[in-house]
C-alpha cells in the first residue's frame, strides 16, 4: 500500500473515532434518560393497576358472597348485579396493557455489549416509552368514560326494568359512575410527561406532537346529531 494512502486511512480513523465515541455517549445518555424515567414511574403504575384489580376482586367476592347468603330477595338481586359489575371492572383492569410496569425490566435485560446493540436498545426504549405514554393518554380519553358509563347504565337498567329495584338502580348508577371516574382520574401520567420531555430535549418536540388522546365529538348532522371519534 502506498505510504500516502496509508497515512490518509490513518487520518480518517483518527478523525472518525471521536465522532463515533460522541455518538455512543449520546446514545447512552438518551437511553439512560428513558430507562430512568420508566423506573421512576413504574411503582405508581403498578400500585394503580394492582390496587384497582384488588379492589374490584374484593368487591366481586364480597357482593357475590352476600348474594348467595342473603335471605331477602331484593338484597340478593342488588348484590348479584353489583358483583357482576365489579367483575367486569376486574376483567377490564386485568386486560389493561402494562407497558409502564414492564418496560424498564425488558430494557435492562437487553444486550448492551456493542455499539450496535446499544443503538438497538435505544430504539426499543423509544418505542416502549411511546407505548407507555399512549396507554396513559388513551386511559384518560373519551373511550373509558363512555365504556364505564355504558356498563354502569346497563347494570342499573337491569335493576330498574328487570326487577323493579328503582332506588337500588339509582344508587348503582351514581356509585358506579363515581368509581369509574375515580379510576380514570387516578391513573398515573408519568410516562406521558416523560415522553414529551424526552422529545423536547432530544428531538425538538417533533415526535411528541404525534401523541394525541382519543376524542369524541357530537355535532349536527342531517335532521339530528352525529356521533363520532378520532384517535
Amino acid at each position: 500500500m502506498p505510504r500516502a494512502t496509508a497515512l490518509l486511512l490513518l487520518a480518517l480513523v483518527l478523525v472518525g473515532r471521536p465522532a463515533l465515541a460522541a455518538d455512543g455517549r449520546r446514545t447512552d445518555e438518551r437511553y439512560d434518560f428513558i430507562v430512568g424515567e420508566l423506573e421512576r414511574g413504574e411503582g405508581n403504575a403498578a400500585l394503580w393497576c394492582n390496587g384497582w384489580a384488588l379492589g374490584f376482586a374484593l368487591a366481586t367476592a364480597g357482593q357475590g358472597a352476600v348474594a348467595l347468603a342473603a335471605g331477602d330477595r331484593g338484597w340478593r338481586i342488588d348484590n348479584a348485579v353489583g358483583a357482576a359489575s365489579s367483575g367486569l371492572g376486574l376483567i377490564g383492569t386485568l386486560i389493561e396493557p402494562r407497558t409502564p410496569i414492564t418496560a424498564a425490566a425488558e430494557l435492562r435485560a437487553m444486550d448492551s455489549s456493542t455499539p450496535r446493540a446499544r443503538a438497538l436498545r435505544l430504539r426499543r426504549a423509544e418505542q416502549l416509552l411511546r407505548s407507555a405514554a399512549q396507554e396513559e393518554v388513551d386511559g384518560r380519553s373519551w373511550f373509558p368514560h363512555v365504556a364505564g358509563a355504558a356498563t354502569t347504565l346497563a347494570a342499573s337498567a337491569v335493576l330498574w326494568y328487570g326487577y323493579d329495584r328503582y332506588a337500588s338502580g339509582w344508587l348503582n348508577l351514581v356509585g358506579g359512575t363515581l368509581v369509574c371516574e375515580l379510576q380514570i382520574a387516578s391513573r398515573p401520567t408519568a410516562a406521558a410527561r416523560s415522553y414529551r420531555a424526552y422529545f423536547d430535549r432530544y428531538a425538538s418536540g417533533r415526535a411528541a406532537a404525534a401523541l394525541a388522546p382519543q376524542r369524541l365529538w357530537v355535532r349536527p348532522q342531517g335532521l339530528g346529531l352525529g356521533l363520532g371519534g378520532e384517535w
